[in-house]
């Protein structure tokens, strides 16, 4: 595991199970992130509502989740929920470079990979993923504007084994109002 501000990030090689490859993971992040917390992964749909499937969610942890698939590797990033209101992780397999001219009908003009795995980084973070067209997700240096949120989300590029092309999404806690 490797922190990387106030968020942690791990990989692992997936078994034929990858969402119990991914579960496993995201459990041992919430282990270091809430010691002694009786929680558990679980999962939430953001558009239908449904506990089978979508998003892993913390349950029984203030701890917020994003995991991704690669070739034959699970990602997964988790942090406070006290801190960070979200985080999104993407990974793809390749060089950061490659010009993915295959989406030029979702993005114009293509992406490279490490800005298609900012794209989607950030739309994890942001709850709605590609019901947010990828074409409107603005990428400003070290920040992605997705529209309807009025905060930009941080991104932030992870070192990764060979081959392998690893994005980071943090959507900051608001600091609360004072009286």
């Amino acid at each position: 595991m490797r922190r990387i501000g106030e968020v942690l990030v791990a990989h692992a090689e997936a078994s034929a199970d990858r969402s119990a490859s991914a579960d496993a993971l995201l459990g041992a992040l919430i282990a270091r992130l809430a010691p002694g917390a009786d929680a558990r992964v679980g999962r939430r749909c953001a558009v239908c509502g449904g506990t089978d499937h979508g998003a892993p969610v913390a349950l029984g942890a203030p701890v917020v989740l994003s995991a991704a698939y690669a070739g034959g590797l699970v990602v997964a990033a988790g942090a406070p929920s006290a801190r960070v209101s979200a985080v999104g992780i993407d990974a793809e397999p390749g060089a950061a470079g490659t010009i993915l001219t295959e989406l030029s009908n979702l993005v114009d003009p293509p992406p490279s990979l490490r800005e298609w795995t900012r794209i989607e980084a950030a739309l994890k973070a942001d709850g709605r993923g590609l019901r947010v067209p990828p074409d409107a997700v603005r990428l400003d240096g070290d920040a992605a504007r997705v529209p309807g949120r009025a905060d930009p989300i941080a991104l932030i590029d992870v070192p990764s084994p060979a081959g392998l092309v690893v994005s980071l999404a943090v959507a900051a806690r608001p600091p609360r109002a004072t009286r």
